[in-house]
């Protein structure tokens, strides 16, 4: 195929495999997103990821860079730092013919955010069960509510160290712990700590825990009573006397002088 006067469009894809325009999509820093131009035999293909095009510049590998072969019609960019770059490909044909396309990427901050709205709580031992929620918080770069747009969300925790994971989904933003995570003691309290460790939306973009990332819950055992030798006798002296001076009081009688 001959590339004089030709054009070529560079395309990415997301995670679910869809196509997306520049525009469609915010890129949040710590973004793995594949780029690709048509496919012709026996051309090839030399990618670039610059930070300056006027005079050109080599982006920093480590704030943006390949993870697959920069000399394929298709690559995959990690983008590790906010700023504004440009993906470049030069396309050339076996008869020297070449034709380069950029396209301007930019990364936004990923300040978003996950936590538990509560980071304590407490509660009695139940011999019925002890599964409890816990209510999340999930906010973006503003600082508000995350959209229905990024779930669900892939959530990483563990329960007193033990992992565990969870799909969270927009209308229901708590994580669901089960006794079978923890062992409740009836006899003593039970300590339970649930540390968020790793989140990822639905584009396979990571969440931060932010400062409320632990919960620790606190239930408390079942109390017991026991009534000593001592209480005991106080508790019988007492109802003894009560007794006895109820009798004298009902059969009492004062004589006439």
């Amino acid at each position: 195929m001959r590339l004089k006067n030709s054009f070529i469009m560079i395309i990415f894809i997301l995670a679910a495999g869809t196509l997306a325009a520049q525009g469609d999509h915010v890129i949040y820093e710590g973004t793995h997103l594949n780029y690709r131009v048509g496919f012709n035999e026996g051309n090839t293909y030399a990618w670039e990821i610059l930070s300056n095009v006027n005079p050109p510049e080599i982006a920093n590998p480590g704030d943006a860079g390949f993870i697959t072969d920069p000399n394929l019609s298709d690559v995959a960019v990690q983008w590790n730092l906010a700023g504004t770059y440009f993906v470049t490909v030069t396309e050339t044909d076996a008869g020297g013919c070449s034709n380069k396309k950029a396209l301007a990427v930019q990364v936004q901050p990923n300040n978003r955010s996950i936590g538990f709205g509560l980071t304590a709580s407490t509660e009695c031992f139940s011999i019925s069960g002890n599964d409890f929620q816990l209510a999340l918080s999930l906010l973006d770069n503003n600082g508000a509510p995350l959209t229905a747009a990024y779930f669900p969300l892939a959530v990483q925790f563990t329960v007193n160290g033990e992992p565990q994971s969870q799909l969270l989904r927009y209308n229901d933003q708590t994580l669901q712990i089960t006794e079978t995570m923890f062992t409740a003691n009836p006899q003593q309290n039970t300590s339970v700590e649930v540390m968020i460790t790793n989140v990822t939306d639905v584009k396979n973009v990571p969440v931060q825990p932010g400062a409320n990332g632990t919960h620790l819950r606190t239930i408390y055992a079942i109390p017991e009573i026991e009534f000593t030798e001592e209480l005991r006798r106080q508790y019988y002296d007492k109802e003894r006397i009560t007794a006895y001076s109820s009798f004298v009081s009902r059969t009492h009688r004062v004589e006439p002088k």
